[in-house]
């Protein structure tokens, strides 16, 4: 069977879908950018207009050099990629039950599989390097202070930013036990409790710039809701100016959501029970907060503090380095850890004559010296030694071997 060659439309009844189910406006435009996007690449590759595309034209293979060209050519992530792909899965599945004659295709676009990717440690601060951040805002200015107030209630809450930003007069309560109502992600909402020194911070935003109770706090210089593009823009700008006194911040991507994993981390670090945390954050899974525990690296640290010291390796003896093999060996000044023969007579002598005297030391990635003397029959001293290491395994200055071993692997008489 054949998929239908009429053009794409949006009838009445598929558009009151979206009422019923009550879809969240950032999953609409998700959606509305995923197919604007696709349609647009189709098209032109197909070289007509959108208006003439029809189902027939959206193969799997159209799907596929889409997914291609949004990694390669526009550079999105891989999570990008996969919640593009997730938009195209909805729509397919949404035609198999309307279209019959479709089915064939809808099933090979919905066993495209999404791309796995590695997943970075979490990003978080410390608060030394928050301290810092926090004290760049001109508080002097408006819109400095502005920008103090919104980052100090991110770090007091660890709300997401749209949630920040979405906070009106009235969500406060003011009075002590000072707290807040946040309305968020999966259109849940929680309360958390409010530092005094934060509730200052905002009572003081709104005697200079006064908000009616249902209009958001955190506006721009138009008076017009505040957006978290114009955050990141000025976060941006305070963390470099804070790298200059905190180098460590020059190493780090920190955007809004840093402030949330920070919150988290130190929490977990203060011993606050995870679903506490998992409260507070508005997470909707217990796996999600074990996250912060598995970042935050102060805790690892206490752990290990608490293993038995019985178990734990001990600290490397004077036996566990190269002992010589005589009083009449030394270290060579070049490589400290090969023996050399110094002058003076032997403390051992070796039976028989003509025995070769080698010294292996193994070292790190695998490298290899050896050292050879020949023993002569009368003096029962070396001579002719020489370093047999070859070119590509040349020994670094100050490397150490992990073990060296003495034998004598040739002879006529006897052994040492």
């Amino acid at each position: 069977m054949k998929p239908s060659s009429s053009p794409l439309c949006c009838t009445p009844s598929s558009m009151n879908g979206w009422a019923s189910r009550e879809i969240s406006r950032h999953t609409v435009c998700s959606y509305r950018d995923t197919w604007k996007m696709f349609l647009q690449f189709t098209a032109s590759r197909g070289r007509r207009g959108i208006t003439q595309l029809s189902l027939a034209d959206l193969q799997p293979s159209e799907v596929l050099a889409f997914l291609d060209y949004l990694e390669k050519d526009r550079k999105v992530s891989i999570g990008t990629r996969n919640c593009r792909l997730a938009a195209i899965h909805s729509f397919f599945a949404f035609v198999a039950h309307r279209e019959p004659l479709a089915i064939a295709q809808c099933a090979e676009i919905a066993h495209i599989p999404v791309k796995k990717t590695s997943r970075p440690a979490m990003c978080y601060m410390d608060a030394e390097e928050i301290a810092a951040v926090l004290r760049e805002p001109d508080r002097s200015s408006l819109e400095g202070q502005r920008d103090h107030a919104l980052l100090a209630f991110l770090y007091n809450t660890g709300a997401r930013i749209q949630e920040a930003l979405d906070v009106c007069p009235r969500a406060i309560r003011f009075e002590s036990p000072a707290q807040v109502e946040l309305f968020g992600k999966g259109r849940k909402s929680r309360i958390c409790p409010l530092w005094p020194e934060t509730v200052a911070l905002i009572k003081a935003l709104l005697r200079r710039l006064p908000r009616s109770d249902d209009e958001p706090i955190f506006v721009n210089r138009y008076g017009q809701p505040l957006g978290a593009a114009g955050v990141r823009f000025k976060l941006k700008q305070y963390v470099q100016a804070a790298a200059r006194h905190m180098p460590s911040l020059a190493t780090k991507r920190i955007t809004p959501h840093t402030w949330r994993h920070s919150v988290g981390v130190q929490l977990v670090a203060a011993g606050v029970d995870v679903t506490v945390i998992r409260n507070w954050l508005g997470h909707a899974r217990l796996d999600t907060t074990n996250h912060y525990a598995r970042a935050n690296l102060e805790t690892k640290r206490k752990a290990l503090e608490q293993v038995d010291p019985s178990t734990k390796p001990g600290r490397p003896r004077d036996g566990d380095r190269i002992r010589n093999c005589s009083p009449g060996l030394r270290r060579c000044e070049k490589h400290p850890s090969i023996m050399t023969r110094s002058r003076g007579p032997p403390a051992r002598r070796f039976r028989g004559a003509g025995h070769l005297l080698r010294i292996t030391a193994s070292f790190s990635l695998g490298e290899v010296a050896q050292v050879d003397w020949g023993l002569c029959r009368d003096r029962h001293s070396p001579h002719n030694a020489e370093s047999r290491i070859m070119p590509s395994q040349r020994l670094a200055e100050g490397q150490r071997p992990l073990r060296c071993r003495l034998l004598v692997v040739s002879g006529r008489g006897g052994s040492a």
